[in-house]
């Protein structure tokens, strides 16, 4: 039987899983150190470079917990200190690009006491470290880290849009060091911090490779969350599941590659461990005779069918033919109307295909083509797809969509094709449903006030974390700094009871003319109205 989450492995997942490797540039200029305009958690005020220490904080207990083998490094420009291999003035490599532990953590919290930042890192004015000795600092921690298949990239956060007050010299110098980042497949993004007239044209436009459609959306963050919300974008890598052929018929084939656009959140795999060592175990399935208790080899084990009362043996090759339907792949089978398409065919999530002309050339061409005819004709199309080697075919509708922009120009729709798994014969049922009662206008009315009362806003992410992964990242998030795991623990999907009281009214005007009973839940609603001692008329959600 097929696995729900076969898109782990999918096509053998052809793209190379790479570990991350960041360097965070954080301008410590005197600006830096003023207050920022937002307040903090606790509703005291922190300085703008507090803030970006307590994001960095943030990012590295995410690190600890999800990809600890990830290495971090942060350094310092435009401060009092001097420490770095290359002798840069103004210039501190606060931390070494290496692997996240309680210990750096640590570290990085004695960033946000102003004491110690005074005494160990200090603050000088803007211009005192040329922004490109900075660069090359960055690029002098990569090469020493000795980084294979390795994600690298440098995230400068800075207030200051002209780092090296216009001056032509300086800026060619950055400009040449960005490119040869850039060569050695290093990216470099930045993040605003609280500055109103941040201008990326003034200097970071000719410094840094910036998306045209990715410039719309580097926006100044204000506050420590909006810092952190971009970091998380940012890592976010835009990866492909797969890069696979799309056959259209006749030998015409084009590449497209395909995305998970969405997932559903669960914890990570188990794994053995020493209980002496702590060390990964590895695990081996070896297979013994039973009669001679001795070792088998791959030659001596068959597979065999029952058939007419004997035994019919397969050997390896056999069975892997047996269990090939074809090379993996998409095969276009045919177009049907937008109408035959039901939302009850969407069983699973879909994937998102997207042109690749890496692969194949001129696929965007044919791809785009392809999708602007079947929007034009409201048709979409029916595809066999075929996970690995040895997985059934199942087929999938494509769901044309168009490219779309803003006002400003900016897309807010890729052109492509959503991937919709659709069922077997098996998974539609006709159900035979008795026939029940139906309520009159007024019951049918009053249900809807208690609908319409009760609503959430969802209109942007949903409010609500699942309760089993945050307890549980909670728990590993404390082993890991070597923290006291916490106790009691907030489930944001318990009733609301405070909410509720405000739409009291309503509540029990349905309970009261449409229900004959008094359901459990009902009964402690109402006990604990009654324990308040307080009234309450309808309300909105």
């Amino acid at each position: 039987m097929e696995s729900d989450n076969e898109e782990d492995d999918m096509f053998g997942s052809k793209e190379s899983k790479t570990k991350d490797a960041v360097i965070f540039l954080v301008d410590c200029n005197p600006t830096m150190l003023e207050i920022a305009d937002s307040q903090s958690q606790d509703g005291g005020e922190d300085t703008k470079l507090k803030h970006v220490t307590g994001m960095i904080r943030r990012f590295l207990k995410e690190k600890i917990i999800s990809n600890p083998s990830d290495k971090v490094g942060i350094v310092l420009y435009n401060c009092k200190a001097q420490v770095n291999e290359n002798d840069f003035k103004s210039l501190h490599v606060f931390l070494e690009l290496d692997e996240t532990t309680a210990q750096r953590i640590k570290q990085v919290e004695k960033l946000e006491d102003p004491a110690y930042f005074d005494r160990e890192v200090g603050s000088v004015a803007d211009g005192a470290c040329p922004f490109y000795t900075a660069l090359w600092a960055c690029s002098t921690l990569f090469t020493n880290a000795s980084l294979k298949d390795s994600h690298k990239r440098i995230f400068i956060i800075t207030n200051n849009d002209n780092p090296d007050k216009g001056d032509p010299s300086l800026k060619d110098k950055a400009v040449q060091k960005a490119d040869d980042l850039l060569e050695l497949d290093i990216e470099v993004d930045i993040f605003p911090v609280a500055s109103a007239h941040f201008d990326l044209n003034v200097f970071f436009r000719d410094v840094l490779v910036v998306d045209p459609n990715e410039q719309q959306q580097i926006a100044v963050a204000k506050s420590l969350d909006d810092l952190f919300e971009g970091f998380r974008k940012k890592l976010v890598k835009k990866r492909a599941l797969t890069s696979v052929s799309f056959e259209l018929g006749h030998g015409i084939n084009i590449g497209v590659k395909l995305y998970v656009l969405n997932r559903p959140a669960s914890r990570e795999a188990g794994a053995w461990l020493d209980s002496k060592t702590n060390e990964p175990l590895t695990t081996v399935t070896q297979y013994v005779c039973e009669g001679t208790g001795t070792l088998l080899e791959d030659y001596q084990i068959k597979k065999y069918h029952t058939y007419g009362g004997a035994k019919v043996f397969f050997d390896k090759e056999e069975m892997k033919t047996v269990r090939t339907f074809g090379e993996p792949g998409l095969v276009l089978m045919g177009f049907k109307p937008l109408s035959a398409l039901k939302v009850y065919h969407n069983i699973k999530n879909s994937y998102f295909c997207f042109p690749d002309d890496l692969s194949i050339k001129g696929s965007v061409t044919a791809f785009a083509a392809l999708v602007t005819e079947m929007v034009h004709l409201k048709k979409f199309a029916v595809g066999r797809i075929i996970y690995r080697k040895n997985s059934g075919p199942r087929f999938v509708a494509l769901l044309p969509q168009k490219e779309e922009h803003d006002a400003t120009g900016a897309q807010t729709q890729p052109l492509g094709m959503h991937l919709i798994f659709l069922p077997f014969a098996d998974d539609i049922r006709n159900l035979k449903v008795s026939e029940t009662p139906i309520a009159d206008a007024e019951a049918i009315f009053k249900a809807k006030q208690v609908v319409n009362s009760l609503k959430i806003d969802l209109s942007g992410d949903p409010p609500f974390d699942n309760p089993c992964l945050q307890q549980h990242y909670a728990c590993l998030q404390a082993l890991a700094l070597e923290e006291d795991i916490p106790e009691d623990f907030e489930d944001e999907f318990l009733p609301d009871y405070q909410g509720m009281e405000m739409c009291a009214g309503v509540l029990n005007t349905f309970q009261q003319d449409c229900l004959e009973f008094e359901t459990e839940q009902t009964r402690e609603f109402n006990n604990r109205k009654r324990k308040g001692g307080g009234g309450g008329g309808g309300g909105g959600g």
